[in-house]
């Protein structure tokens, strides 16, 4: 199936689930990649660069993770830092 899918789990139990996917939904839209593209992030020398420049010449693959707990990993990266200063 071109731009989906199917993704079995084992539920609790060992009942397994069964469920479609969509990837051509998931994929934003040309006008929120060149939004995106405009914005600027840092590079490993803490200058400013433009993200799109990132993938304009080449083709890339950008993963970006959310976590729930990215204040109890603020925390402890703080302290790790603290502590080796």
């Amino acid at each position: 199936m071109v731009g989906g899918g199917r993704e079995k789990r084992t539920g609790g139990g060992g009942c397994d689930q069964t469920r479609s996917f969509n990837l051509l939904a998931a994929l934003p839209s040309p006008a929120v990649l060149a939004d995106a593209a405009n914005l600027h992030v840092f590079d490993l020398n803490g200058q400013k660069v433009r993200f799109g420049s990132l993938f304009e010449s080449r083709k890339s693959v950008f993963v970006f993770i959310r976590s729930v707990h990215l204040f109890l990993f603020l925390k402890i990266t703080i302290s790790i830092l603290y502590v080796h200063l």
